[in-house]
């Protein structure tokens, strides 16, 4: 081999390592930096893109973050309002329990004068109608006795020998007590009643009709107790007895006029006995009235 060669052959492996070293030169100085100057923009760029999304967001979150403020705010405002209207409401209704409490004890004051003026009213009520009872039977007793003590009633016993002595029939029938306790009764619950003294008895008619009712069944579970008292066996007795002597002396038998006297007087005595017995007898019945009625 010639030199040449070997120098050749040296200068080939010297221009390879040359060019190896321009190769890695380059690529170290030139690729491997557009490489990474490349990476390098692809990151910035991501990086941007990243920054802007970043930001966009940030904006985002931040114009929401002011809307949220911006709600916030007029939340609270109309949290304040509302509060100021609670409070307002709430004073109104310490007004209104206020004013239902006072309306509570005027209302509780006016039942209880409610109270007292019914009482007040039950009372007077209770006295009148005690009073119009008092004079309804004060009337039925004077209406009864004064029946008793009537023409009619006194010339029953003598009138009984001569029908004619009496004028009014009808009226004889009420001279028994329960006759003329019942029509004592009618009377005094008539609307122009009037007491003993000619005054009217100024009853209501409810209030009439009311103790005319009471009466009127009381006499009904008393009718044994206003039974007649007149013995007609001893009246029939009596009534002969005048009759013949009267008969005797009309007759001109002056020796009789003593006993014809004295049958009478017996006839008359028996009369008023026996107007006092009726009397009695009403009078008890009275007396069951005012316990009872």
């Amino acid at each position: 081999m010639s030199k040449f060669d070997v120098h050749l052959g040296r200068a080939t492996s010297i221009s390879q390592l040359i060019l190896v070293g321009v190769a890695g030169y380059t690529l170290y100085f030139t690729a491997i930096p557009l490489y990474q100057k490349e990476l390098a923009s692809e990151q910035l760029a991501k990086i941007q893109i990243e920054q802007a999304a970043a930001e966009e967001r940030l904006s985002f979150i931040n114009s929401s973050y002011e809307l949220q403020l911006e709600e916030s705010k007029r939340i609270r405002t109309q949290n304040e309002l509302l509060a100021g209207h609670l409070e307002l409401e709430r004073q109104h209704l310490s007004n209104i329990q206020l004013q239902i409490s006072t309306k509570d004890d005027e209302l509780n004051l006016l039942r209880f004068e409610l109270q007292k003026t019914s009482e007040s009213v039950r009372v007077a009520e209770s006295k009148l109608n005690a009073a119009g009872r008092l004079k309804f039977i004060q009337a039925v007793e004077w209406f009864a006795i004064k029946s008793q003590l009537g023409k009619e009633c006194e010339m029953f016993i003598i009138g009984s020998q001569n029908e004619e002595a009496v004028e009014d029939k009808a009226a004889i029938s009420k001279c028994d007590p329960l006759g003329s306790i019942a029509s004592a009764i009618r009377a005094a619950a008539r609307p122009d009643a009037i007491d003993q003294s000619g005054d009217p008895l100024g009853l209501s008619k409810i209030q009439a009709d009311g103790l005319y009712k009471r009466a009127v069944k009381l006499v009904s579970a008393n009718k044994d107790a206003l039974a007649d008292v007149v013995d007609y066996s001893r009246l029939k007795i009596l009534l002969d007895n005048s009759a013949r002597y009267q008969l005797d002396v009309d007759n001109g038998k002056t020796e009789s006029y003593g006993a014809s006297v004295e049958a009478t007087l017996a006839l008359i005595s028996y009369g008023a006995e026996v107007s006092k017995s009726r009397i009695e007898v009403i009078g008890n019945f009275i007396d069951a009235l005012k316990a009872k009625l």
